[in-house]
């Protein structure tokens, strides 16, 4: 079939379909492949999905569906459905395939407690990048000194295992003002989620609202849910987030060392999450995060690509 004769049979469905909304006990009306016998066919079907599917001697006869409606066949099938839990990993151990939120090393840091997270993954130019921060992967150095001696040599390393671990090297996409950095992954990611106890696969990013709900995911402390109470007027890039008391959150904490370069995005109870902040500090009370918007960063990563010859 076209895809053009596709689409004209598809209109045609719904179009049927309107008919028998609302009908008792129907959750949805499909078109797509009859199943017969607990196999798929290659018959074009009119699928009415159902809380319970019950044999036609069960059924009174105004609730026996049609064999045919229209030029469609007919199929009933039972809705079972139910949303998969979050993958929930110990953010410490080796984490494969790859989430956000779980801890990393940079190649420069000699001491085990010298680690941080990778907020999240993101494919960029026919690569996947993971994005933490600027500090996280080259400390102090200076912009000059990454591009001479870093960006495309140092590794980053996951669960502080140098021998037989290392998931990515360093890349061209970085701002020492905005505190972001890359790196070109070498591991395998999650294809269904992004971001460690989190449902969803990150697919883009959203802007910050003030009094916004948002949620990250940190190597240290975890899952903690904050309010976006502030954006600076002298940097619009910059945001401040408070510990949200609605929440229980990580020793009443938002954030704590180690959660540098986790990302917050949007808790809005849904399944695609929509990141807005990269987040890179916090004060002493611990009831306060800083983090740099996704919009300022996304933005000098598109300027990069245009002026730049290579990205990794």
């Amino acid at each position: 079939m076209t895809l053009r004769g596709e689409q004209k049979l598809f209109k045609e469905a719904q179009k049927i379909a309107k008919q028998f909304i609302g009908s008792e006990g129907v959750t949805d009306i499909e078109f797509g492949l009859k199943h017969q016998e607990g196999k798929l066919t290659n018959k074009i079907s009119l699928r009415f999905k159902v809380n319970e599917k019950k044999s036609e001697k069960k059924l009174k006869r105004s609730e026996i569906l049609p064999k045919k409606v229209g030029i469609f066949i007919t199929d009933v099938l039972s809705d079972k459905i139910v949303q998969h839990e979050p993958r929930i990993e110990n953010s410490r151990n080796v984490v494969r395939p790859l989430l956000g939120g779980v801890q990393i090393q940079s190649g420069i840091r000699n001491s085990d407690d010298d680690w941080a997270t990778m907020g999240f993954f993101y494919p960029i130019k026919n690569y996947v990048f993971g994005f933490t921060n600027y500090h996280v992967l080259y400390g102090g150095a200076s912009p000059d000194y990454v591009l001479k001696h870093y960006v495309g040599k140092l590794p980053v390393f996951q669960n502080l295992n140098r021998e037989n671990n290392q998931i990515g090297i360093s890349a061209n996409l970085f701002s020492f003002e905005l505190d972001y950095a890359t790196f070109v992954l070498k591991a395998p990611i999650d294809q269904v989620q992004s971001i460690n106890a989190l449902n969803g696969l990150l697919t883009s990013y959203a802007y910050p609202r003030v009094c916004g709900s948002v949620i990250k995911s940190g190597a240290s402390t975890g899952v903690t849910f904050g309010i976006i109470d502030a954006r600076s007027c002298l940097n619009p890039s910059e945001l401040s987030i408070h510990i949200d008391p609605q929440y229980p959150n990580h020793n009443n904490t938002v954030s704590d060392y180690g959660d540098s370069g986790s990302v917050w995005i949007l808790n809005d109870d849904s399944n695609i999450p929509k990141p807005v902040a990269l987040h890179y500090g916090g004060d002493e009370t611990k009831q306060w995060a800083k983090a740099k918007t996704l919009t300022s960063i996304f933005a000098s990563i598109r300027n990069k690509i245009q002026n730049q010859n290579s990205i990794i």
